[in-house]
């Protein structure tokens, strides 16, 4: 029993950080996660409003009610265009190299380039001239530092497990049928405890999306940290699957050994 629970938490623990690396940590990832981000209509409209804002802070033109009542709307529009993703995407690019920086440095997501897309399409659609300091449409989106700093640490945590982790695993699941007396019972044991803990897993993940939505200001900030937290835990989701897949067919092929030996047994 020990042995399974061993190979079932660190299935889990290897998977997780597999995914966790792929996803946050890999540079190469940064365009697939950008257009999934940008794929969902909540994160867009919160990323408008937050833009838009700013924007009419600084454009009287975008204060006039004409342009006013219907600017969100079209800026939520305008997060879809080719122009506007390759900001977002580059903006992505820029806070996950200050985040595995590891310095003392503040960490911000930047507007500039999201701030620049949107004017300009902004200008095509209203056939107005949007002029400002570029200081002063400029803004940055702090991130908080203890966020940062567990962003850092699991960075840390996930470099350490990994492969290692499912090699640990492997080799406990066989080390549990190897020493047990009874193999069939003992696999049917295994795949049940495998799955149950990446079931688990699942449930926290669960658990965890619903805290951070919870803790945003709003029903647009709600929607947008839900949405983002799909996205951003969708392979880790995707790995706990596959983790508990693989333990209920080896629970199921347990039994069905466990049936075929009584059946030989029998006659």
């Amino acid at each position: 029993m020990l042995l399974s629970l061993i190979a079932g938490l660190s299935l889990v623990v290897g998977a997780l950080s597999l995914a966790a690396r792929g996803t946050l940590f890999d540079p190469s990832t940064v365009t697939a996660v950008s257009s999934r981000l940008l794929d969902q209509p909540a994160v867009r409209t919160a990323i408008a409003h937050t833009l838009t804002t700013r924007l009419r802070s600084v454009a009287p033109a975008l204060r006039e009610p004409a342009v006013s009542d219907g600017l969100e709307r079209l800026a939520t529009a305008l997060t879809d265009t080719e122009r506007f993703r390759g900001a977002f995407r580059d903006a992505l690019a820029r806070l996950q190299m200050d985040l595995l920086a590891r310095d003392h440095r503040p960490v911000a997501l930047r507007l500039e380039t999201m701030l620049d897309a949107t004017r300009a399409e902004l200008q095509e659609k209203l056939g107005i001239p949007l002029q400002f300091p570029q200081t002063d449409a400029a803004g940055r989106l702090t991130i908080d530092p203890g966020q940062v700093q567990a962003y850092r640490d699991l960075l840390s945590i996930s470099g350490q497990t990994g492969w290692p982790a499912i090699a640990i695993g492997g080799l406990a699941a066989i080390g549990a049928l190897v020493i047990a007396e009874r193999r069939r019972r003992a696999m049917l044991s295994l795949g049940a405890t495998v799955a149950t803990i990446a079931l688990i897993g699942l449930g926290g993940l669960a658990l965890a999306r619903s805290a951070a939505a919870s803790r945003a200001a709003g029903s647009t900030s709600r929607a947008a940290v839900d949405a983002a937290w799909s996205v951003m835990a969708g392979d880790a989701r995707t790995a706990l699957i596959a983790v508990m897949l693989a333990g209920m067919a080896t629970a199921v092929l347990g039994l069905a050994l466990q049936a075929f030996g009584s059946d030989r047994a029998s006659r």
